[in-house]
């Protein structure tokens, strides 16, 4: 029997996410704010698939390494194994 962990995350906002501030050479911060008026950071789908990678890692569970396959577009360049019955991280 595999085990699967899906992940969800959805929040109520107001205004736009993509908004940033830029003060000089500083990196960009993107925020959103809260239905309570808080102003919290943007954190991509990509940063938290990232962090959960990670920590599987540091449990020891064994994670998908990433194929490149430099006779594809530029956009589906790197692929992972499609094997989620032998990575914990395969989606």
């Amino acid at each position: 029997m595999s085990r699967v962990v899906q992940i969800s995350i959805l929040g109520k906002i107001s205004g736009n996410v993509n908004a940033d501030g830029v003060i000089g050479n500083r990196i960009t911060l993107k925020k959103m704010y809260s239905s309570e008026g808080e102003v919290l950071p943007f954190v991509s789908a990509r940063a938290v698939k990232y962090a959960i990678r990670q920590a599987f890692r540091e449990r020891g569970f064994p994670i998908d390494p990433f194929y490149e396959d430099p006779n594809a577009t530029e956009a589906l360049r790197l692929r992972d194994s499609g094997l989620p019955d032998q990575y914990v991280d395969n989606d």
